[in-house]
């Protein structure tokens, strides 16, 4: 069977046909995915090691570590197993994870290597489901564990943002000349349909009722809000705008669509920021929700995920603070986009930002202190009014601002 090593487009003949082992092996456990790797793919991937990684939520994902490198070079690899997934209303298929590694082979291929890339794919096998790649390694941290439990320091932290916001901006232009469609269509991306929906719900489609108090699944504020009129028209057609914008966009950029803190992960020459090594990686991962749309999406998640580090967090506010102007000023400079575009990305961003902001922490353990979450959502209030209807000037002396030059 034929494996694959590297970013190189997944082609029709690569989406490997296993035999059928995983139906006697639970994939969904630690010794059965041993068991399996063991027999399957001529043993390639037999590990002495399997530890089941946690935060993922979505899919059973491991690191193994190898009875034999990998290529001679990787001793660990992260293996993702996918099943049929229901998320409140939505049904996501096991699809997603054939959108996930043939974006993750097109697009590194596309962009080429840098510091910031996709993870390399050893192996897809789609009859069982299964994804084989490469790690960023055990001392790896994904960006909010690494701001939230190292001291990073600032010229660090504006380095990281550098090199992300050149990726992104890169990832953007991917279509934004062209009919992304076509782009996609060359590249043999899947336009990934069932994700549209989970992906306008998750965020605008709990913005009203978590801001009045009427949310199931979210602790009231109290005392309430009492929004007026106003601001609550402003919200709503912001969703408005929005739904219809993340289930019909077409003809816009290639996004990720799940762009936060958690799906980058940084490795160090050293283990840490804080010593004499130099940054080695950053790898940008997850990618199963990836489809055309609107760029400012993915800069207002990663963003708003920054920002909550700086608020929640005084001590990390100068360096993510550090981090968010690096990234925009970078993004900016690397970006294909017109000045009007960008104006209008800034927008999009500045909204998406405070949805994020009042649809994320009330439902997020880490976020959830009762004080620093109202002055947050007060906060993105303000965002949403102003990316909504705040004029070019008041984008300017906002955070956007190095996004605007």
């Amino acid at each position: 069977m034929p494996t694959r090593n590297t970013n190189q487009p997944l082609q029709e003949q690569d989406i490997v046909l296993n035999f059928n082992a995983s139906r006697s092996m639970d994939l969904t456990t630690e010794p059965g995915l041993q068991s399996f790797l063991a027999l399957a793919y001529d043993s390639k991937f037999s590990a002495s090691r399997v530890t089941k990684l946690v935060g993922v939520h979505s899919n059973h994902t491991y690191r193994i570590y190898l009875d034999n490198p990998y290529d001679g070079i990787h001793r660990t690899a992260v293996v993702k197993h996918a099943l049929d997934l229901r998320v409140g209303p939505f049904q996501l298929t096991v699809v997603r994870l054939v959108v996930e590694a043939k974006t993750m082979a097109a697009v590194g291929t596309h962009l080429g290597s840098s510091i910031v890339t996709t993870p390399k794919i050893f192996h897809f096998d789609s009859e069982n489901s299964v994804l084989v790649m490469e790690d960023c390694g055990d001392t790896s941290f994904n960006v909010k564990e690494l701001f939230l439990s190292e001291s990073v320091p600032v010229e660090r932290a504006k380095e990281m943002g550098r090199h992300l916001g050149s990726f992104l901006a890169r990832l953007h232009a991917i279509g934004s000349t062209t009919n992304v469609n076509d782009v996609r269509s060359e590249l043999d991306i899947p336009s990934n349909a069932q994700a549209r929906p989970l992906s306008a719900a998750v965020s605008y489609g709990r913005l009203r009722s978590t801001l009045t108090n009427t949310a199931t699944d979210a602790p009231p504020f109290d005392p309430p809000l009492n929004l007026p009129d106003a601001t609550l028209q402003i919200v709503d057609a912001v969703v408005q705008r929005r739904m219809q914008d993340i289930e019909e966009s077409e003809e816009i950029a290639l996004t990720h669509g799940d762009f936060w803190t958690g799906n980058v992960l940084v490795r160090f020459t050293q283990d840490s920021p804080t010593s004499e090594g130099k940054l080695d990686k950053m790898l940008v991962v997850d990618w199963e929700l990836s489809k055309p749309g609107l760029a400012g999406l993915d800069i207002g998640q990663f963003v708003a995920e920054m920002v909550l580090i700086a608020r929640y967090h005084p001590s990390k506010t100068e360096a993510a603070n550090a981090f968010i102007s690096a990234f925009l000023q970078e993004y900016r400079k690397t970006s294909v986009l017109s000045e009007q575009a960008l104006i209008q990305v800034a927008r999009v961003a500045t909204t998406h930002v405070g949805t994020h902001l009042v649809a994320w922490p009330p439902r997020t353990p880490t976020w959830q202190d009762a004080e620093k979450l109202r002055g947050v959502v007060l906060e993105a209030v303000e965002l949403l009014e102003g990316g909504w209807s705040g004029t070019e000037e008041w984008l300017r002396r906002s955070f956007m601002a190095p996004l605007l030059g």
